[in-house]
């Protein structure tokens, strides 16, 4: 209801030619807009010919992510998603399961949890895992504040990171090289991000007619001291 009342305020004001959103989630918002006025979503993929996007290739950093544990060894790996109505949750986790079945390592349902993107649920993820006895040896949490909370229930449980078990996050946030231990993460460039969504809104204003196109941001492998090879 507020994104709507917003919307009518910009639109009543007369001076808005387009509009950028900020989201991980469109199916709310998508109704709302009008056709009229040109928009660009940034977060999450509308899956609607009239709306450009921009997002991360949130696949390929699912599989990225993935395929980094595997690479040093880890064959069970636990999977903390975000909310997995929203689009960047289920390509992650599409991404993850990509990643396993081309080295044929079948995916575990019991491996998979769904979180809400905050550390709280990273924590509870863990706890989880832990109190069903499935057995893992690595976690690839779908946002760096899930894997802050999977690493602090891991160390409550007397789990060491990487020793016992690896850590890998998605975002490198700025606080991901502080943490303890410095967080091993997916980048996703906002920066970049942001400048190619206003190009795109710009590009949308100028030439209304043009089809719109999903534009999506390369995830970029930041290793760091939360994941290592399983000896």
């Amino acid at each position: 209801k507020s994104f709507a009342n917003l919307v009518n305020q910009l639109l009543a004001s007369r001076r808005t030619e387009g509009l950028l959103v900020i989201t991980p989630n469109v199916e709310p918002h998508q109704t709302l807009l009008p056709k009229y006025v040109s928009t660009v979503f940034v977060g999450a993929d509308p899956r609607l010919d009239r709306f450009a996007s921009v997002t991360l290739d949130d696949k390929k950093a699912g599989s990225i992510a993935t395929d980094h544990l595997i690479q040093l060894n880890h064959s069970r790996i636990a999977h903390i998603t975000g909310p997995i109505m929203e689009y960047s949750s289920q390509n992650r986790l599409n991404g993850y399961e990509a990643a396993l079945y081309k080295l044929g390592i079948p995916s575990d349902s019991s491996l998979i949890w769904e979180g809400d993107w905050s550390a709280t649920s990273g924590y509870q993820a863990i706890q989880h895992f832990l109190s069903t006895g499935v057995k893992f040896s690595a976690v690839f949490a779908q946002n760096d504040r899930m894997a802050v909370g999977a690493i602090r229930a891991l160390r409550d449980a007397g789990k060491l990171v990487p020793q016992d078990v690896s850590v890998i996050g998605v975002d490198d946030m700025p606080l991901a090289s502080y943490f303890d231990p410095p967080l091993t993460t997916i980048l996703q460039d906002t920066y970049c991000m942001g400048r190619v969504a206003a190009c795109a809104l710009i590009d949308a204003i100028e030439q209304p007619d043009k089809a719109c196109q999903p534009m999506h941001i390369e995830p970029r492998l930041i290793v760091r001291q939360s994941t290592s090879r399983l000896i």
